[in-house]
């Protein structure tokens, strides 16, 4: 199962850090309008409201509070942007988007289910030859926007499966429930067999029903190739009893 640590607990919030399996590549990439910057960025995070890109080489030029332009582009599409930098480091900076209501609808059907979904596939297979634990048995993704995770006890039940939708996770866990919060990707580890990465997650006070219905409408449009209907319907009702 994903490696919990370093439990924080404030008067307001929970937070903890996460490991989980990382996918070696992403298709989630960032090409600046800067001649300064030719590179394709990596988008790590992003949201609707930002997003953290970095070189694996670092060397931008990039300084805090300047102004950023350029697009986004995933699985052959594209959404330009525009915004400004808010804090930068040798490999990876942030930036905020533009509040533009153009630019804000663009992310927003850029982001879509219907996309998401469409880039959604399973990779601990055969065909990417990636190892995780046995008790991981279903790991899908769609690079930056979304992934999903099932784990199982050795009786083959399941004990937790988890979403990470942008910026936000839904989580159901045996015995504990559904949970819901905000999810951003901290930094990377070289693991034995799979890459790794930290997450820091954000738990909210109660569980946040416009979460759990952006992660229904994802299993609502994943095609049975992609997820077992056994398996679909099982999300289903744990995540639907939650807005019954």
């Amino acid at each position: 199962m994903e490696r919990n640590f370093n439990l924080i607990k404030t008067d307001q919030k929970k937070i903890e850090e996460r490991i989980l399996p990382r996918f070696p590549f992403s298709y989630l990439t960032f090409k600046s309008d800067c001649k300064e910057h030719l590179h394709a960025f990596q988008v790590d995070n992003i949201s609707h409201s930002g997003m953290r890109i970095g070189l694996k080489n670092g060397g931008h030029k990039y300084t805090e509070g300047q102004e950023i332009k350029g697009s986004i582009h995933w699985r052959g599409l594209e959404v330009l942007i525009n915004g400004r930098v808010m804090w930068t480091r040798p490999y990876d900076l942030g930036v905020e988007f533009s509040k533009n209501k153009g630019i804000q609808s663009s992310l927003q059907k850029f982001f879509s289910v219907e996309n998401i979904v469409a880039g959604i596939r399973a990779v601990n297979t055969e065909e990417f030859d990636i190892q995780t634990s046995g008790e991981l048995t279903h790991w899908l993704r769609a690079d930056g926007p979304a992934e999903i995770f099932i784990w199982q006890h050795v009786d083959r039940e399941y004990s937790k499966f988890q979403f990470i939708l942008l910026d936000s996770f839904v989580e159901w866990q045996d015995g504990v429930g559904v949970t819901t919060g905000k999810a951003s990707r901290q930094k990377d580890l070289d693991a034995p067999l799979t890459p790794e990465d930290v997450y820091l997650f954000e738990f909210d006070e109660s569980v946040d029903h416009q979460k759990i219905k952006f992660a229904l409408s994802v299993i609502e449009h994943l095609s049975h190739d992609v997820l077992n209907s056994r398996i679909n319907d099982f999300l289903s009702v744990k995540l639907g009893k939650i807005l019954a």
